[in-house]
């Protein structure tokens, strides 16, 4: 038997206590940190919207149509749009019937974008076509073969131009660059974001604050983006980018170059977008989260609680409040006026094939109704899968129509890959000729003006 004298003990008893001090310490050192309260807040506020507990449709069979030989995107883009505004402004004033017009030919345009890959003959072709009153608006081609890149313009030259080298296919992960490579990309830029997310871009202070009727002094902490530091945050993301071998090939690809010169502005020197999360001094946890838009004194908050009640200030007045109500399918924001008398909602909608989002605004003389759905469709035969996307959108002041607009893009996806375009007749893009590439861009800017007219 072992004898613990109370010396021993007590040794023993103050080692016990100082290691639970420590280790509490560092827990409550963790939970206070400022980055980790700001990145758990913006997790909180995804998944509140993100329907997360609803599975999403496998898409694997995306990735076996993309190891196949080959793969061909089609995709019809059907858009309908007026304003009786523009048409009743134009009236008095012509300077609005170019614009009347332009909605009015956009709505009488056929517009399919045509991409094919293939794999085994290293050949990629993309074709945009677009016709006005069913006479020819814009044609043009974009083709890869024998690592060579081309393009035709409708009305220019009657046979491609060749653009010189281009190594598409020897790039790897290319056959990745519409499958698992864009779902690392993104991956791979969020934790970028988290990693080079700086201290010195949060401010932490106390405030006393009134939440559940309760006043009392909380812990804030500030996230302050201005031009400068989304700057920052934009240029040690590229840095990382071209860092990562797999992300920085898929930029090529995507010719994408994310460099920000000192001259650039985000958003402008006198503008900020500041995030402010409200925590409990002793737990830190999270009681409320703040939005503001700021312009010089003038700002506009949108402030959210834990209740899932919130409102909308300008500049110092309460101008909206909202609540928001949630299931495994569906989020519903209800807005309502500074009286509470509703004026609108906003719905997200999610089911294992499609997502759906629903809007309805009513205050004062502004009415708007829309809705926008992606809906995800497999198909048999040499189909592989289709998506549609569809957007509607009407709002109306003062019972005259702003705006009435509906568009659709029906995306199929194939299993073939044939390609037969002919480039032996093709001419250098050096031999172009100065007088050539003005006729180049008239002709372009002839095309637009037809949209006007």
């Amino acid at each position: 038997m072992v004898r613990v004298n109370k010396r021993n003990y007590l040794v023993l008893l103050l080692l016990i206590v100082s290691l639970t001090l420590i280790g509490t310490g560092i827990y409550i050192y963790h939970l206070s940190s400022p980055k980790r309260i700001i990145t758990k807040a913006m997790k909180n506020l995804s998944n509140t919207i993100y329907l997360s507990k609803t599975e999403d449709k496998d898409l694997s069979q995306e990735n076996v149509l993309l190891k196949k030989d080959g793969f061909t995107i089609n995709s019809m883009i059907s858009l309908k749009t007026n304003s009786q505004y523009l048409v009743d402004k134009s009236e008095s004033n012509p300077e609005y019937l170019k614009y009347a017009n332009l909605l009015k030919n956009i709505s009488n345009t056929e517009n399919t974008i045509n991409f094919v890959q293939d794999n085994k003959n290293k050949k990629l072709l993309l074709n945009i076509n677009s016709n006005l009153y069913n006479q020819p608006l814009i044609n043009m081609k974009y083709y890869i073969q024998d690592a060579t890149e081309y393009y035709y313009i409708d009305g220019f030259k009657d046979t491609y131009i060749n653009n010189g080298n281009n190594n598409y296919f020897e790039i790897p992960y290319s056959d990745n660059i519409t499958g698992t490579g864009i779902k690392y990309l993104f991956d791979f830029i969020k934790k970028s974001f988290k990693d080079n997310f700086r201290e010195e871009y949060l401010k932490t202070e106390k405030e006393e604050l009134t939440i559940d009727n309760v006043t009392q002094d909380y812990y804030k902490v500030s996230l302050i983006l201005n031009n400068k530091v989304l700057k920052e945050i934009i240029n040690s993301l590229q840095k990382d980018l071209k860092k990562d071998k797999m992300t920085a090939q898929i930029l090529m690809i995507l010719n994408c170059n994310l460099k920000i010169d000192s001259k650039t502005r985000i958003i402008p020197d006198d503008e900020s977008i500041i995030f402010s999360v409200y925590t409990d001094k002793l737990t830190y946890k999270i009681r409320r989260y703040e939005l503001i838009f700021k312009k010089n004194n003038s700002n506009i908050k949108i402030v959210y609680s834990l209740d899932n009640k919130g409102y909308v200030i300008k500049d110092n007045e309460v101008i909206y409040n909202y609540t928001i109500t949630k299931n495994d399918s569906s989020t519903k924001i209800n807005i309502l006026s500074k009286e509470n008398i509703s004026v609108g909602s906003i719905t997200f909608n999610k089911t294992s094939v499609s997502y759906e989002i629903e809007l309805s605004f009513n205050n004062d003389n502004i009415n708007a109704i829309g809705n926008y759905k992606l809906e995800h469709k497999t198909k048999k035969d040499n189909y592989a899968y289709e998506f549609l996307n569809q957007l509607n959108l009407r709002v109306v002041n003062k019972k005259t129509e702003l705006i009435n607009l509906n568009y659709t893009i029906d995306t199929n996806f194939l299993y073939q890959s044939e390609i037969f375009e002919d480039v032996s007749t093709s001419v250098f893009q050096s031999s172009i000729t100065d007088l050539e590439k003005e006729m180049l861009v008239n002709y372009n800017l002839e095309k637009i003006n037809k949209l006007y007219q």
